[in-house]
């Protein structure tokens, strides 16, 4: 008994310790393309190299990779490791913030092409808005019922959008619950394969309530937020208006008085 458990403490010794090695990892990776600037270099290169279109054909084929349905890898995770639960969230957060950082770091590289392409008027309204509610915007669309890989995606193209500043603390944040939830419907489900002749209807009968209920918050999540999104352009238009009216009613007074004075 006492050899087992050596042989289980240093086997969770070894997991921590890689654990804290792909932290650490990550963090350098993220600190020097910061440092360095990388994103920004890449960017140039993209528009200005002699094979630009094959390079951007090749960013398009890995943003398509990158938009593998996340929910599903995570709901796999949960299945496969569903005897170690902890091995199961930390597996799914960090594949998934990988994959939402990786959209996010495509669609800034090739959104220099977005400047040959006619944007939509609610995009440039909302790339418009985003310069003054970068902290509303963000976690908004991060938490809209949309596929997390396309709107991470989406909000690489918006300039105004900081990747440390803005995308990386509320991705984290926003992803969290996501993760979660998916899996632990994984980790319910392999539970279920393993102990399916014992298993309960009860059980069955709460995962199927609490994925109901998951589908019915995040509908109406999608929709508040889909409201609130066309509020704010709505309120963006209406106060560029009006400071367009007063600037043209300030120069009429001015040319009113300038020809009194003649």
């Amino acid at each position: 008994m006492a050899a087992l458990s050596a042989n289980s403490d240093k086997h969770s010794q070894t997991h921590i310790c890689h654990v804290l090695s792909f932290a650490f990892v990550l963090i350098a990776f993220l600190y020097f393309t910061a440092k360095l600037d990388l994103l920004s270099y890449l960017q140039k290169y993209v528009g200005s190299n002699p094979f630009s279109e094959v390079t951007y054909l090749v960013l398009s084929l890995v943003s398509a990779l990158l938009l593998i349905p996340m929910s599903s890898m995570e709901i796999l995770a949960g299945i496969i490791w569903h005897k170690q639960l902890y091995k199961a969230l930390i597996l799914g957060y960090v594949g998934k913030m990988l994959g939402c950082w990786g959209c996010f770091g495509v669609g800034r590289l090739i959104s220099i092409r977005k400047d040959h392409v006619n944007t939509n008027h609610y995009l440039k309204a909302l790339e418009k808005v985003y310069v003054h509610r970068p902290h509303t915007l963000t976690p908004m669309i991060c938490l809209a019922y949309l596929p997390a890989s396309l709107k991470f995606y989406g909000l690489g193209t918006i300039k105004h959008c900081g990747f440390f500043n803005h995308f990386l603390p509320w991705s984290c944040v926003c992803g969290l619950p996501y993760a979660v939830g998916n899996v632990m419907v994984g980790v319910e489900v392999g539970n279920g394969v393993d102990n399916d002749s014992t298993r309960e209807g009860g059980n069955h009968i709460v995962m199927i309530l609490s994925i109901l209920a998951t589908v019915g918050l995040l509908f109406i999540g999608g929709k508040w937020i889909k409201f609130e999104l066309e509020r704010i352009i709505k309120e963006d238009e209406s106060s560029s208006d009006s400071d367009s009216a007063r600037s043209l009613l300030r120069s009429n007074r001015k040319t009113s008085s300038y020809d009194a004075i003649l």
